[in-house]
């Protein structure tokens, strides 16, 4: 599937334990609605929200090396657009969607490519699909350390499948080819 990248051992096990504790103890711990995203029920870290300064460098440098294979993988000119820290808990599951807002989102418009770096593999469940502009359907099993890159259009459809047992922890990143829309000139 040619909208679609996976690569393994992109971040190591210390630093996915590392930013995975960071995780479950900086997010909401009194989540009311699994129906609803992680972000409507805050059990997600904005990056300008993470205020461990060592893990926050850490992300950006790691960022770097994201939008670097990216970039690689699709042959286009990327900038970070928004950088995230997802959990999502056992019942949780995304449906079918694509990231740059469906056309009716002038910021969310901006984001060309799809990043989950998965810090995690100790629950069941969760896997990312992508369907490609053909219709075929990947299913990628998240193994900690490794990353999915796809566009962020209607050519890479993809969700989430449900969690079963177990969290899922998740750092997303999204990229855009708008030099002005970069993630650090934000906020």
């Amino acid at each position: 599937m040619q909208n679609c990248f996976v690569f393994n051992n992109v971040l190591d096990s210390q630093s996915c334990d590392l930013i995975s504790e960071y995780v479950v103890n900086n997010v909401n711990k009194s989540f009311k609605d699994l129906n609803k995203p992680p972000w409507d029920e805050k059990d997600n870290i904005p990056l300008a929200h993470v205020n461990d300064k060592e893990i926050k460098q850490f992300i950006k440098m790691f960022r770097f090396h994201v939008g670097v294979l990216a970039m690689q993988s699709f042959n286009i000119v990327l900038y970070p657009e928004f950088t995230d820290l997802v959990l999502w808990r056992t019942g949780r599951s995304m449906a079918s969607h694509i990231d740059n807002g469906y056309g009716n989102n002038s910021e969310l418009q901006k984001r060309v490519v799809s990043t989950v770096t998965y810090l995690n593999d100790n629950f069941k469940g969760g896997e990312t699909f992508v369907k490609d502009d053909e219709n075929k359907i990947f299913v990628n099993k998240p193994i900690k350390g490794s990353m999915i890159c796809f566009y962020s259009d209607e050519k890479s459809w993809h969700g989430v499948n449900l969690v079963e047992s177990g969290n899922r922890i998740t750092l997303p990143i999204w990229f855009t080819d708008d030099p002005k829309a970069q993630e650090d000139l934000k906020y």
